[in-house]
């Protein structure tokens, strides 16, 4: 099982993502961060995620990295530059969309 967190979850890229990888059954999301919605669960501000994905959103960590196999960055344009290198010094394959 891979473990994969997306940061940036409710943006439109983050939101796709977690929708192709919830019919994955592979994978096991670890976590979802938003800034807008952090404390929210994904469900509360998607609620046709209702009953597919009830994570709670949270504020985005530098040890997010620690937790998963895969961290995603749907991070707004040049965002990921700037919280890129706090991630890369585990064991986590980084991917920026």
């Amino acid at each position: 099982m891979t473990k994969v967190s997306i940061a940036g979850a409710t943006g439109y890229t983050g939101l796709e993502l977690l929708r192709l990888l919830l019919k994955r059954p592979d994978i096991q999301i670890e976590t979802l961060t938003s800034e807008t919605y952090a404390g929210k669960t994904i469900a509360e501000v998607f609620p046709s995620l209702a009953g597919q994905a009830d994570f709670v959103l949270k504020g985005l960590a530098d040890d997010i990295a620690e937790s998963c196999d895969i961290l995603f960055l749907a991070l707004p344009h040049t965002a990921s530059m700037e919280k890129m290198p706090a991630f890369l010094n585990g064991t986590c394959r980084v991917i920026d969309l």
